[in-house]
């Protein structure tokens, strides 16, 4: 009841607006019907108003969208390598290691490939592995491939000059296959500078320098460090104007490699190794991922890691170089550099482009 004076109100407002909205109903509703009837009668009288105008084409322009498309791939391919970029850490130059790791680059070095032909830069000495953990090889000729890792092994011995080199180890941040070939060449050079060198590969994971000097491998390191042996059996083979070096293959791959890299057994070995030669260099584990290079690096005086263009990241070499910082890691060298940032020039080809234009007069 009390609100019976609003809606009436509210009714009497709405009811003239009804009746109008009724009343144009039916004006349209009659004009419809008269439309049908005229339609139906048919005979009508059409009549042109205006004249049709030609008219302009509009498209396609095969010209414009050429240049538009042009210019858009353009404009998306400038996007998407500054995304490229932006995305991919990887190290390409010797520069950006020094600019972006906090340690010295020792070196830089082309691919390495170890020739398996006729005039192969070692040579193997004796053929009784089966009964000796450890094989000769002899360093047959210095190549101009290999002359960059003898300026690099100066550079080690320079970085260690306040103790006597006596143990060297090679890492790298991830798998990489120029590490072993990068620890046989810095065995040649220090065997070349009269050094009494023992190349061990300790990597008993994905072992690779048997592969490399076709060496067998049953046995090698992880036989010495599972058995009472004090030291692998020598081939000592004199020779004037030759150098030798010694391999310790890592031998059959255990179960645990990590138990015996940190046995006490280990650390006895390298020991009685440094003892017995002017050097010995060891080829470990790839240092992210495993343990195992960590324990490998605790036996060694100095590391040097092996750092391969276009391959590892930044990311990858700071994590790996904080890892083995606090182990004596010296520095890193830079391998697979292109000719455009590889500045090294063999000693007989500097003294032929000295030699050129006296020639030429």
């Amino acid at each position: 009841m009390k609100q019976f004076p609003t809606i009436l109100a509210e009714y009497s407002r709405l009811s003239p607006q009804v009746k109008l909205s009724r009343e144009r109903l039916q004006q349209l509703l009659k004009a419809e019907q008269e439309v049908r009837q005229e339609l139906s009668k048919g005979g009508f009288d059409w009549q042109v108003v205006e004249e049709p105008l030609l008219g302009i084409k509009i498209g396609p322009n095969l010209r414009q969208n050429l240049l538009l498309g042009g210019v858009v791939g353009l404009m998306l391919g400038s996007i998407a390598a500054f995304i490229r970029d932006a995305s991919d850490d990887a190290l390409r130059t010797t520069a950006e290691i020094e600019e972006k790791i906090s340690l010295p680059v020792l070196g830089a070095i082309p691919n390495l490939p170890l020739t398996q032909s006729q005039d192969s830069l070692v040579q193997l000495l004796d053929d009784k592995s089966s009964e000796q953990t450890s094989q000769t090889v002899q360093v047959l000729q210095s190549t101009s491939r290999w002359e960059s890792l003898d300026l690099i092994y100066k550079n080690i011995e320079l970085m260690s000059l306040g103790s006597n080199l006596k143990s060297l180890m090679i890492t790298a941040a991830i798998e990489d296959r120029g590490k072993s070939t990068m620890a046989l060449g810095l065995a040649m050079s220090a065997a070349r500078l009269h050094k009494k060198v023992l190349l061990i590969d300790a990597d008993l994971r994905t072992p690779n320098l048997h592969k490399q000097l076709e060496l067998p491998n049953e046995q090698g390191l992880s036989t010495l460090l599972t058995t009472e042996v004090t030291s692998p059996n020598q081939i000592s083979i004199p020779s004037s104007g030759s150098s030798y070096i010694d391999i310790l293959t890592a031998g059959p791959i255990p179960a645990d490699p990590a138990h015996l890299l940190s046995s006490p057994r280990m650390v006895q070995l390298m020991a009685e190794f440094e003892e017995t030669y002017d050097l010995v260099i060891v080829d470990a584990s790839p240092v992210l991922g495993l343990v195992d290079a960590l324990l490998t690096a605790s036996c060694c005086q100095s590391i040097v890691m092996i750092a391969s263009m276009g391959k590892v990241s930044q990311t990858q070499l700071s994590q790996a170089t904080a890892m083995l910082n606090r182990l004596n890691l010296i520095g890193i060298v830079a391998n697979g550099t292109s000719n455009s940032h590889y500045s090294y020039v063999p000693y007989a080809q500097r003294n032929q482009l000295a030699l050129q234009p006296a020639v030429e007069k």
